[in-house]
């Protein structure tokens, strides 16, 4: 008898433990459909682009982004996979809604990348982490772009001159019209090149009816004739950048100071130039 009174005693704890399982799977659902997607991780708070809502065991708490970051899903498909606050444009707050900025002295927000000077002056741009302000600069010829938070052709970038920026206007396309022998107009010929008033290693491209800066590298200057870098010594008037290359044994190792003067014959002796001058 005791053995059979036992036995209905631990079916009914098993069955208690059963019936306990169920109502707390059924809370941590409720909980989740209430703000939480899934009972463990970070997602976003549709009021607001730098605020998310951390889930702990099916429990929501409503956090911030550092100031300048926005939260960001890993697939933006589905938001209830989660996410993480990333330093990304603002432009991609669609919300509106970010917390006040807490600004310093070189910084509108603790976190950001922000453009320095005017619409002449595009290549500078702040990095700013924790309130610290750190200038960058672009490569040469490019513009940052505050909407990308990258790099671009100047004229890619809204608030920014190319023709300020690069000091170089394009001239009319009309008047740099080429035609063939059945006056047909040569449109192998659509990119206008230009040389660089400045330097003969660099050159403009007129593609969208602005400039874009290109260069042809150390060794080399922008042959108008050809359209293509060519030899220092094939190209007239740049004589003076010809004499800076330095006289090396290899083709791009330096020895020390560029000698005051380099002629051609010294250059022939070089096994980069050999056959080449």
């Amino acid at each position: 008898m005791f053995v059979f009174y036992f036995r209905n005693l631990y079916f009914e704890v098993s069955y208690l433990k059963i019936f306990f399982t169920i109502l707390v799977n059924l809370n941590l659902s409720s909980t989740a459909s209430a703000g939480c997607p899934k009972p463990d991780g970070e997602f976003e708070n549709p009021e607001q682009c730098d605020g998310y809502i951390e889930c702990t065991k099916g429990v929501a708490v409503e956090k911030l982004c550092k100031d300048g970051l926005i939260f960001k899903n890993y697939n933006p498909v589905d938001p209830n996979e989660g996410g993480h606050c990333a330093l990304i444009p603002p432009h991609f707050c669609l919300k509106g809604r970010q917390q006040p900025p807490n600004s310093t002295h070189d910084c509108p927000r603790q976190f950001g990348l922000y453009r320095l000077g005017d619409q002449n002056h595009c290549g500078d741009y702040m990095n700013c982490a924790n309130g610290e302000g750190v200038v960058n600069t672009c490569p040469d010829g490019l513009a940052f772009n505050s909407e990308t938070y990258r790099c671009d052709w100047p004229d890619e970038v809204a608030d920014c001159s190319p023709e300020g920026f690069l000091e170089f206007t394009c001239p009319p396309r009309d008047s740099l019209k080429i035609f063939n022998e059945f006056g047909e107009e040569d449109v192998s010929r659509l990119l206008d090149y230009h040389k660089n008033a400045k330097t003969c290693t660099k050159y403009f491209i007129c593609e969208t009816g602005h400039p874009r800066l290109h260069s042809c590298g150390r060794f080399s200057a922008f042959n108008e004739e050809t359209r293509q870098c060519d030899f220092y010594n094939h190209v007239k008037g740049c004589e003076n950048e010809f004499k800076n290359i330095y006289y090396t044994q290899t083709a791009y190792q330096h020895i020390g100071e560029a000698p005051t003067e380099v002629t051609l014959e010294a250059l022939k002796l070089n096994p980069f130039f050999k056959g080449k001058l």
